[in-house]
């Protein structure tokens, strides 16, 4: 009777240990292979110099869009028509945002961007500036920073009779072009 007690408390002990050991290597197996599948959580495996990295990056971008937004200037797209031509009429070409897509209308808030010449809402511009790593005109990528000062400014653009290429090829693309046809 003697030997069975401790027969029984030898394999609970042996159970209670196998039991153990293999909760042990699950878990060493997840810590393992976790992350070279890419299942780790994200935010589990970053270390404070990778997070004060991100933060001074993030940082450095608002001051350099909020750079571009004091240099710029908010003017009515009437104001800036009349400054460019002083005998614009009603029928002046129709420019169109290139991050919206809308036609700009005589009284709309806009911003020109000083080195390219470009137009676009203020709204779509300030969304642009907010989401644009590398803070350029949404048209043609101009950087809106400059690196160095340059000795003259950039000479004005030609008229614009019809849309620009980069337009017109959005509206082919994505089939509004009832947006640039004259009303009749």
């Amino acid at each position: 009777m003697r030997r069975t007690i401790e027969y029984l408390e030898l394999r609970l002990v042996l159970v209670q240990f196998v039991e153990e050991a293999a909760l042990f290597l699950s878990l060493m197996v997840k810590w393992l292979l976790l992350p070279s599948y890419g299942w780790w959580p994200a935010g589990a495996i970053s270390s404070s110099s990778e997070d004060s990295t991100v933060a001074e990056a993030k940082a450095r971008h608002c001051a350099a869009a909020r750079a571009v937004r004091e240099s710029l200037h908010v003017s009515t797209y009437a104001e800036l028509v009349g400054e460019q031509e002083e005998s614009a009429t009603a029928d002046a070409a129709a420019t169109t945002c290139a991050v919206c897509l809308n036609e700009v209308g005589m009284q709309d808030s806009v911003w020109e961007l000083r080195n390219c010449r470009h137009l676009f809402h203020h709204g779509c511009l300030d969304r642009w500036l907010d989401h644009d790593e590398h803070l350029s005109c949404p048209l043609c990528r101009a950087p809106l920073l400059a690196t160095r000062p340059s000795a003259s400014p950039p000479p004005p653009p030609p008229p614009a009779s019809e849309p620009s290429w980069a337009v017109e090829r959005l509206l082919y693309l994505f089939g509004d072009d009832l947006l640039l046809a004259s009303p009749s």
